[in-house]
């Protein structure tokens, strides 16, 4: 299947956080392709035999997850571990409709697990315990365990218990939701905690909102319609005598009613056919859409959808056949299309894309209203572009009542518009704009409703209902921001400010994040001047970022003052000043991690760090050790044939790290300058012969005098026919033996002088080693006329000559001569192997001028 830009971002991310192991979260919009997502992520991460574990919260998701796998990867085992008991009282799907071989028994889950290849458990979190049994004491553990629906896990939940690696070990954990922010009344009751909790769950790898997700065009843009039924119209669907609702007013007979009434004149009005009605339970589901004929047939002509109508309601106690047969009729071309629920619609499950959705009751879950939501709006080619959220209210009869107006019938709209806010923060926008201020006044608004809110009342409605409802509409859904203000002022009250990290939450309440916002509205001019004068008495700083940089940039000095370098533990933290207001320590190690990371750092900010000594780049760090080590070595030893036991004095194993490279030296993939630079210093891409340096050393020594009497002779470029490179081992040894040598800075910065041992001086002396010589010289006149004499053989014999026993540069032959020193060097060689000096090097004008003679 064909990827999104954002999800090949999304997949990047994820390699790049959790690659190697680790957890991370992702926040993708509902109907965003988070699956797909997920099942990329696992191929790029697992790309071999392993397996990857996916859990969810229903029996109905497993099924769709193991489908969706089973269709669309390559798997060698596929197994979903979950019973009817796992299921939840809202899901009812029975494990007969999970695609796959089944079971919870550990013993068997074991056995599976062992079968090699790539493969995918799929479960539940109530059985997740199975899994956790089956791994206990044998070392297995997945190579990705995906956590669908993640805000399940929110809280002290028995499920959450997927997020220890003790219970259940995995390498790499994967957090995925769309709705990551808790209920807020959960939240301030102690009921739910917070998906930033990075220890848990991870950092959030990567976010896909639902601004974005509209503005690419990915997902329907919506609005929410608040729509009236007078309590006339509603007795007047009641006095029909084979009607089943009750003729209490206020009963669920009369709210179903005025729902239904809606719904009908909400499809005629903005040409909706097809529809998702939340209900409280199912029995209200099963009225609703047993009813829904009945009242519209009562309804005028006008006040009701087109053409033909059905109205169907499914739930978790139907097989799975039953419920796709019904949602299915979604699908269909002609009339318009109700299909009532309860819960099992509303999270994860796929179903056909739809025009609206309406809300009979209020939901006691921010989670479940996104989600709801989000079912609207998945693309739909053929519906009216816009997703529309239906909310019902019933109203008074004439305009001088509006002092009756219930402040329960807003509670629906109150829970839908808190559950959308804080999830699409460009709304939030509008509705601040609408916002009663701190003293608590209304702003001028008359006849408008905040945002995306649209407000149509009964046919004949006067201005002053229309006022007055909107007005309650902006008191309802405006007010939060004043109340989270409160919130922020009682604990700057307390601890002296309100600049706190982004992700910092007290008693349920991101204070961080919500901080975060107010900045970034007012660096947009969206903010009021009344919130602006009101944040800033709490002392916000508008402009953290170079707070921030300097903050960093002094707790790095601090470390090289106290460490003599930048190479930071990522666990490393500073920890808190005493009496800090805030607590907490300041994590230096993971921002100096993320700062190597970004791919642009301010030029001011570049500077200060590279005066610091920032290592930028680990790679880079690592050569370097390696480099420094080396010339260490040789600099003590006199070659770079290091034993492949060998550990230095701080304990870097250079031995090992010299045969790593060898090995990507052997297949291509060293760089070529660093090869370059070690192979100067004497690497060989073979390991070490037997015996020690020194006995090699010596055979070479006596090799050479038994052809030759004498290492007098021996120059830098010799190796023998063996390899040897003696004359580099020769010059090193000298350098031991005359005292010029000095050894890798000690603790207090100081080298010593090197010096040969008296047996191994000794032993070179034997064999004729000169520890001075005479340096290097250009050749004369007389000594380039006498080389212009001779071809071929004695003429290498006589360049040789010059070049070993005379000191003579190979330059300063090759440009007497009138040659270039490349050419020159490369005869000079060829002649060392095999004898012969195949042609006459013709000289120069310039050359002959630069050695004083005369043609």
């Amino acid at each position: 299947m064909e990827l999104r830009y954002y999800q090949h971002a999304a997949i990047n991310a994820l390699d790049r956080l959790i690659g190697d192991g680790g957890r991370a979260q992702l926040h993708m919009a509902c109907g965003s392709g988070k699956t797909l997502t997920a099942l990329a992520a696992a191929e790029r991460m697992v790309p071999g035999e392993g397996v990857v574990v996916v859990l969810a919260p229903t029996i109905a998701l497993v099924a769709q997850t193991a489908r969706f796998w089973a269709q669309n990867a390559k798997l060698d085992g596929l197994l979903a571990v979950c019973s009817d008991a796992s299921a939840l009282e809202e899901d009812g799907v029975s494990v007969a409709e999970v695609p796959s071989a089944t079971t919870t028994d550990p013993r068997e889950i074991a056995r599976w697990w062992r079968g090699g290849g790539r493969r995918l458990l799929a479960g539940t979190y109530a059985s997740v315990e199975r899994i956790a049994a089956a791994l206990a004491g044998t070392g297995l553990c997945a190579q990705l365990l995906v956590l669908d629906e993640s805000h399940h896990l929110v809280g002290d939940t028995q499920g959450s218990r997927v997020l220890n690696d003790a219970f259940l070990p995995a390498q790499r954990r994967l957090a995925m939701t769309a709705t990551p922010r808790p209920d807020k009344y959960e939240a301030l009751t102690g009921g739910a905690g917070t998906m930033s909790d990075v220890e848990r769950f991870g950092p959030v790898a990567y976010e896909y909102p639902w601004a974005t997700a509209i503005a690419d065009g990915y997902l329907e843009d919506y609005r929410i319609v608040v729509m009236g039924v007078t309590s006339a119209q509603i007795r007047q669907a009641l006095a029909d005598g084979e009607c089943d609702y009750t003729e209490e007013e206020g009963g669920p007979g009369l709210r179903t009613m005025a729902a239904q009434v809606v719904a009908a004149r909400a499809a005629r009005q903005f040409g909706l056919r097809r529809m998702l009605v939340f209900t409280p339970r199912v029995d209200s589901s099963a009225e609703f859409s047993r009813t829904a004929a009945r009242t519209l047939a009562r309804l005028p002509a006008a006040a009701r959808p087109e053409g033909a109508f059905q109205a169907h309601h499914v739930h978790g106690g139907q097989v799975q056949a039953v419920r796709e047969r019904i949602v299915g009729r979604l699908r269909d071309d002609e009339g318009t299309v109700w299909v009532a629920n309860c819960r099992c619609l509303s999270e994860g499950v796929d179903v056909p894309a739809v025009d609206a959705v309406l809300f009979t009751h209020p939901k006691t879950s921010q989670v479940d209203i996104v989600q709801a939501v989000g079912r609207a709006m998945r693309r739909n080619p053929d519906g009216p572009g816009i997703a529309t959220v239906i909310i019902p209210i019933v109203v008074p009869d004439a305009d001088q009542d509006v002092h009756d107006l219930d402040p329960g019938d807003f509670r629906v709209l109150w829970q839908v518009v808190r559950a959308l806010r804080s999830h699409d923060e460009t709304w939030g926008i509008d509705l601040e704009a609408a916002a009663p201020g701190q003293d608590g006044e209304d702003r001028d608004r008359a006849g408008q409703g905040p945002g995306r809110i649209t407000v149509v009342m009964p046919p004949g409605s006067g201005e002053q209902l229309l006022a007055s409802v909107e007005a309650r509409i902006v008191k309802t859904v405006a007010s939060e921001w004043w109340e989270s203000y409160l919130r922020a002022k009682a604990y700057y009250a307390e601890h002296g400010s309100i600049n706190v990290p982004d992700s910092f939450s007290i008693d349920g309440f991101n204070l961080g994040r919500w901080v975060a916002n107010a900045r970034a509205h007012y660096r947009k001019g969206w903010l009021s001047t009344s919130r602006t004068q009101a944040l800033e008495q709490l002392g916000i700083e508008w402009s953290p970022r170079e707070d921030n940089w300097q903050t960093l940039i002094r707790h790095l000095a601090a470390f090289r003052e106290a460490h003599q370098h930048l190479l930071v533990p990522q666990a490393y933290t500073v920890p808190a000043p005493t009496g800090a207001p805030d607590g907490e320590a300041y994590p230096l190690g993971s921002r100096v991690n993320t700062l190597r990371s970004r791919r642009k750092v301010p030029a001011q900010y570049r500077a200060q760090l590279n005066d610091l000594g920032m290592v930028w780049d680990t790679r880079d760090l690592h050569w370097q050790e390696l480099h420094a080590h080396c010339l260490a070595y040789r600099a003590e030893h006199g070659h770079l044939e290091v034993p492949h036991g060998y550990e230095a004095a701080d304990g870097f194993r250079l031995g090992q790290r010299l045969k790593a490279f060898r090995e990507r030296a052997l297949n291509g993939t060293a760089p070529e300058a660093e090869f370059k630079t070690l192979t100067e210093l004497g690497l060989t891409l073979t390991p070490p012969a037997a015996g020690t340096p020194w006995e090699r050393f010596l055979a070479a020594c006596d090799r050479y005098v038994a052809e030759h009497g004498s290492l007098a002779g021996v120059q830098k470029p010799y190796v023998d026919d063996t390899g040897y490179p003696l004359g580099t081992a020769i010059a090193d040894y000298r350098a031991l033996g005359v005292g010029s040598r000095k050894g890798p800075p000690g603790p207090d910065g100081t080298r010593k002088v090197l010096t040969l041992p008296a047996d191994r001086r000794a032993a070179l002396e034997e064999r004729g080693m000169v520890w001075r010589v005479a340096p290097a010289r250009g050749a004369s006149a007389d000594e380039i006329a006498a080389l212009r004499g001779l071809e071929g053989a004695e003429l290498g014999a006589a360049v040789l000559e010059l070049i070993t026993a005379q000191n003579v540069t190979q330059s300063s032959i090759a440009d007497a001569l009138g040659v270039p020193r490349t050419y020159f060097s490369t005869k000079v060689k060829q002649y060392r192997e095999s004898g012969s000096w195949s042609s006459r090097p013709r000289k120069s004008t310039a050359a002959t001028a630069r050695a004083g003679g005369t043609r």
